[in-house]
């Protein structure tokens, strides 16, 4: 049986845009992005740079109540066409006061 990305995720994420700042580890910039989607756990982006699996990213995600802070790891990587790179990164070091705040924006807007 073939497993697909989908199926290793514990929640759904949702389709949802999202004022995004990413600092790669390999380069200083911050980039404005926004978020395909979100969950719990992760988040897809797109970017007009090359990015690679299991980079690392600093990530800065402007919900409507709060920021959040934490690191990424890239688990998969697509290119989107005219130099756009679409990308899946789990949250990894997130605070749980960062996570909470994050899950409620989840369930705010679930509705």
């Amino acid at each position: 049986m073939v497993q697909t990305v989908r199926d290793k995720r514990h929640t759904l994420r949702r389709e949802e845009e999202v004022c995004t700042w990413l600092s790669f580890t390999h380069d200083n910039a911050a980039y404005a992005t926004l978020t395909a989607d979100i969950a719990a756990e992760g988040a897809r982006f797109s970017a007009l740079r090359r990015v690679g699996v299991n980079d690392r990213v600093r990530i800065a995600i402007q919900l409507t109540s709060s920021a959040i802070l934490c690191e990424g790891k890239v688990c998969w990587v697509r290119s989107g066409g005219c130099e756009r790179y679409d990308f899946g990164v789990q949250f990894v070091n997130m605070a749980e006061t960062d996570r909470g705040e994050l899950q409620r924006h989840l369930a705010s807007t679930a509705d």
